[in-house]
């Protein structure tokens, strides 16, 4: 720091000083020229006073433009300029107060530039969120709606500055409800085909001495559904292992008695008892082995896959109709093959001939592959419709229920979904959504 040789209050002492002297000097120098004391002490001041009055001149005029520079920046505070620095030219107090407003202006700039980065951050991890957040003011006015909640409650348009009452009177009865009381919840509504449930949660707070309300609507019904198929993977284990420990004694038994009617004289009627149990033990088995293998499910193996070879691969199990395509993608060829066999195969146990099942390809933006699977059987009515994906539904005779549910739960490991829909000319239209990365 450089050395500091007088203040502002010892500039203007040195200044009075030299008033002082330069009047007694001058008044001296005339006293001896003319004799007249009164004409000395005159003149005496009058040089003094010229002098001093040059001199703080020129130091408050410094002090005048460093009290206007002041005003400048402080001007541009008030405006939200934060990148202002003035210029030190003085080395005392008034030098020390432009560095300490220079300080103080950078400081403010860094917290600016750190306060806009969390903002942005802020900004972009609120709508990414897939929970629709609303923030109301304290006129019940939105002050910020992110992507989810435009897209849920105003078809994507911007939210902010309506009244709340213009957006909820579009909205489904138990919502409004649900705003005319805070609290936290569950709300389930019917959209489309299927019941969608949701926890919504609102909170009021005070932000700047007034009354803020944040709303958030999350959608449970991916987890909840999670949650059922773990419960029933769980049971199906439990009674997968207790059935399999009662049918291995029971199997042994009835090749013993078969064992031993043979070596005896071979009685036509048990033997053919014995057949018969032996198939049923052996479709229990198979059967129970399907079950275990919804229970078991492995995760998915993903790899680069190109399509036209895959398609063509699978065209050799089971014909079906499908396009030229350089499509490629992440995902597990076996487990794949496996949904794509059983939709192809329920295709056809619907009665659509093999020339109408058609499977179509195409990108659904950057990150995603649409799957389409067409068909012109007896395709499903609304009830069964809604329980086709649950496990052990089945309308086929000798169905295990558990087809439909394994393929969506496939797709769901990949990251995907499933879903059904009745064609208008009659058949089924199944859709998988996938990503078409790793």
């Amino acid at each position: 720091m450089r050395g500091r040789r007088f203040t502002l209050e010892g500039k203007i002492m040195m200044i009075c000083f030299s008033g002082i002297v330069t009047t007694a000097g001058c008044s001296t120098l005339v006293f001896l020229g003319s004799d007249d004391i009164l004409l000395s002490v005159l003149s005496g001041i009058f040089t003094g006073f010229i002098i001093t009055l040059f001199f703080l001149h020129r130091v408050m005029g410094s002090v005048r433009h460093t009290i206007e520079a002041l005003h400048f920046g402080v001007k541009s505070l008030q405006d939200a300029d934060f990148s202002i620095q003035l210029v030190r030219k003085a080395d005392d107090e008034i030098g020390d107060l432009l560095t300490l407003f220079n300080q103080f202006t950078e400081t403010l700039l860094h917290e600016r530039k750190d306060l806009f980065q969390r903002e942005l951050l802020l900004d972009t991890i609120l709508q990414q969120s897939p929970s629709a957040i609303i923030l109301l003011n304290d006129e019940n006015r939105i002050a910020f709606a992110n992507r989810a909640a435009r897209v849920q409650f105003w078809e994507g348009k911007k939210m902010e500055g309506y009244h709340l009452s213009d957006i909820s009177k579009s909205l489904p009865e138990p919502i409004q409800q649900f705003f005319s009381s805070p609290g936290s919840s569950f709300i389930s509504l019917k959209m489309g085909q299927h019941n969608e449930t949701f926890q919504v949660y609102q909170k009021t707070f005070l932000l700047n001495m007034k009354t803020n309300t944040l709303i958030m609507f999350s959608r449970l019904t991916k987890e909840f559904a999670q949650q059922e198929v773990q419960i029933w993977k769980k049971a199906i284990r439990l009674m997968n292992h207790e059935l399999n420990n009662s049918l291995a004694p029971i199997s042994s038994l009835v090749h013993s008695a078969k064992l031993l009617t043979q070596k005896n004289e071979p009685n036509p009627n048990l033997i053919k008892i014995f057949a018969s149990l032996e198939k049923n033990i052996e479709n229990l088995t198979r059967f129970l082995a399907g079950y275990s293998k919804f229970a078991r499910l492995p995760h998915p193996m993903k790899q680069e896959v190109q399509w036209s070879s895959f398609l063509a691969r699978l065209n050799e199990i089971m014909p079906f109709n499908y396009p030229s395509t350089s499509l490629v993608s992440w995902f597990d060829p076996v487990q794949m093959q496996q949904v794509l066999v059983n939709l192809i195969k329920n295709a056809q146990e619907s009665g659509s001939p093999a020339e109408a099942i058609n499977l179509e390809l195409h990108s659904s933006g950057p990150a995603s592959l649409v799957i389409t699977v067409t068909d012109q059987g007896r395709g499903m009515d609304a009830d069964t419709m809604r329980q086709a994906l649950l496990p052990f539904f089945s309308t086929k005779e000798n169905g295990t229920g558990l087809g439909l549910p394994l393929c969506k739960e496939i797709i769901e490991m990949h990251g995907g979904s499933l879903t059904l829909k009745a064609r208008e000319n009659g058949g089924l239209r199944v859709q998988i959504v996938v990503p078409v990365s790793p």
